[in-house]
């Protein structure tokens, strides 16, 4: 088995810089739309951050979704969206240099991070935080399967913390963070996992790796 590549040290600190935000921080998430990010932005929201989106268009179904929570929602993507400075901007994997969002992060300086990094941060933690991460991994199925694990574990009554790229029929939602409130040794994550650079930031680098599932 190929092992995987260290660990990218600007990555750390941005899951650093993420685990460090208040509840309350203005979180701006860029290309919103998406599976993974559309499910990123509701657990910001429901971990008590004041959240913006934007994206090219607001397609259903998770430009439906996204609508009903969002503090504010920018259809297109222009330098403007971030004039109410964001403590923080998740950028989508599929934005590149170039992008007018993605200019305005670099140049003035605004913290960001990718989608992978803010889930790792936020809904695993580290290994202090939550002892075991299961992967779902593959081509084909991965939704299913993840859904099927974290379906498991709920009925079991473990409380896993999960995120699954998908609208799950036998679960409360897509994301849920893991429940601090349980001993360490009882908690749990699922991730659907999905191999991808992510945007510019990483070359190479999987959102397994990210999302710290070692």
């Amino acid at each position: 088995m190929k092992a995987l590549p260290e660990r990218d040290p600007a990555s750390e600190a941005r899951e650093e810089l993420v685990r460090a935000l208040p509840p309350g921080s203005h979180v701006h998430v860029s290309a919103v739309c998406g599976t993974g990010t559309g499910s990123l932005a509701k657990l910001l929201k429901d971990m008590g951050f004041t959240v913006s989106g934007s994206d090219k268009a607001f397609y259903p179904p998770m430009g439906d979704v996204v609508r009903g929570f969002l503090d504010k929602i920018y259809e297109g993507y222009d330098e403007s969206n971030l004039d109410e400075t964001p403590d923080l901007v998740v950028i989508g994997n599929n934005l590149s240099r170039g992008n007018p969002e993605v200019e305005r992060v670099l140049r003035d300086n605004i913290p960001y991070a990718s989608m992978p990094e803010a889930l790792g941060a936020l809904l695993a933690g580290t290994r202090k935080e939550c002892s075991s991460s299961i992967v779902a991994a593959g081509t084909h199925g991965k939704t299913t399967t993840s859904c099927m694990i974290a379906t498991m574990l709920e009925s079991a009554g473990r409380k896993p913390g999960y995120f699954i790229g998908g609208v799950p029929t036998t679960l409360p939602g897509s994301v849920r963070a893991v429940d601090k409130n349980l001993p360490l040794e009882q908690r749990c994550v699922v991730f659907e996992g999905d191999e991808y650079d992510s945007a510019f930031l990483r070359s190479g680098r999987s959102s397994i790796r990210t999302a710290r599932t070692l």
